[in-house]
């Protein structure tokens, strides 16, 4: 693209043709020609610009319009969505977690609690049934 300035207009654009070559390849399709010609661009490669940097200035109307449309930074609200997600995510995965720790903890107590409970039966019912047996002459 170049800046239409209307003091300097003539010298930008001359200073723009000097610097860059057009090639015509509209159209085609052939792989192996445009890698020809990009290499036959890459061989012509002229190096830096021998001349200073050309600094066009543009008046006071235009670069406030600039300014205007330029973002000074991008805004988070597209972003939000994934890290909400993000944070439910986590969240139920360590409710899972969680949940599936609960269940194991309350089987190895209720372990624990059976057993306790079969040994009190033991202990209260089945001694002396077999002792009463063994004193009855059942057994």
């Amino acid at each position: 693209a170049i800046l239409i300035h209307r003091e300097r207009a003539t010298e930008a654009v001359e200073r723009f043709r000097q610097q860059v070559e057009i090639t015509e390849m509209i159209g085609s399709e052939d792989v192996g020609a445009i890698k020809a010609k990009i290499a036959e661009c890459k061989s012509k490669d002229p190096g830096a610009f021998p001349e200073d940097p050309m600094i066009v200035k543009v008046g006071e109307e235009e670069e406030e319009a600039a300014e205007l449309v330029i973002p000074l930074a991008m805004s988070a609200d597209p972003f939000m969505g994934t890290i909400t997600d993000a944070v439910e995510s986590a969240r139920y995965k360590s409710q899972v977690l969680a949940r599936d720790y609960k269940l194991s903890i309350a089987i190895s107590n209720n372990t624990i609690l059976g057993l306790a409970a079969g040994l009190l039966l033991a202990l209260v019912i089945a001694i002396p049934f077999i002792a009463y047996l063994a004193l009855t002459g059942v057994i």
